[in-house]
């Protein structure tokens, strides 16, 4: 778990659990959030997720990638950080995604950040790399808000 010490609205980041396979499920089958994960169906049940999350505590196990529940005050997942292609000492990329009820008021933006900052400092990272599709102008902004360049 790690903690959001710095007062925005939203807990902590914890690994997925088999709890969150309803809300993962529903997440989904949202089109923003599905364009994002290109190794899900479009219409995935709960086996599919179970598997993705089955999947991210493998990934963890290896520290090769780490896919998070950004969690709330209620103690709700609400959307998912990940920092994945983990190269120890030099570079990660990361995705992120966030329930539609809760965009666009600094959650995004306060768990990526506090996903960089702890990742960075433990594998000893120099760069970030995100990846989102050119209309995505929400996650373009909030990726140059916290200091990411376009290449």
């Amino acid at each position: 778990m790690i903690k959001n010490t710095n007062g925005s609205n939203f807990s902590y980041l914890r690994n997925w659990l088999n709890t969150d396979l309803d809300f993962l499920a529903e997440s989904f089958r949202d089109p923003l959030i599905a364009q994002s994960f290109t190794d899900l169906p479009s219409h995935c049940g709960q086996e599919e997720v179970s598997r993705f999350v089955s999947n991210t505590l493998r990934l963890i196990e290896k520290e090769s990638a780490f896919h998070l529940a950004i969690v709330n005050g209620k103690e709700i997942p609400i959307g998912g950080v990940s920092v994945h292609n983990i190269i120890k000492g030099h570079k990660a990329e990361i995705g992120f995604w966030l329930d539609k009820d809760c965009r666009r008021n600094g959650i995004g933006q306060s768990a990526v950040r506090l996903l960089l900052n702890h990742y960075k400092s433990l594998f000893h990272l120099q760069k970030f790399v995100a990846y989102t599709l050119t209309d995505n102008f929400r996650a373009i902004a909030l990726l140059e808000i916290i200091g990411f360049k376009r290449e």
